[in-house]
């Protein structure tokens, strides 16, 4: 999709694996704008940028309401494991588990029979 026709944009991606000389100055000049939230992750090495609230559960419960079980990865997805009713983390990022009620690998086949699982559970 051309950028002209992103009317409202929820999220981009600045990969930053091979600029990581401008991080700070590019974070810093974007936090001046007020009207965004700005999130880095280390591990990724990408800068997240969203309109201000707007995040993964924000999206969610707008559409869909509080009760949903999510699916997540990395460090974004913490607001989404904090207003579902079960967070499944997948893969090994250190800083989510905290705040997932289960961690599995990110196999494709268990993710699958977890999917599974949790639609006869929930």
């Amino acid at each position: 999709m051309p950028i002209h026709e992103l009317n409202e944009p929820i999220k981009v991606v600045i990969p930053l694996v091979e600029h990581e000389d401008i991080r700070e100055d590019l974070i810093f000049n974007l936090n001046k704008l007020e009207c965004l939230d700005l999130s880095y992750h280390d591990i990724e090495r990408c800068l997240y940028i969203n309109p201000k609230g707007v995040t993964k559960a924000s999206t969610v419960l707008n559409h869909f309401g509080k009760d949903f079980v999510a699916f997540g990865n990395d460090q974004n997805d913490i607001s989404l494991f904090k207003n579902a009713i079960y967070g499944v983390q997948i893969g090994d990022y250190p800083y989510l588990n905290n705040f997932a009620d289960e961690v599995i690998p990110a196999i494709n086949a268990v993710i699958a029979e977890k999917i599974r699982l949790l639609f006869e559970k929930f």
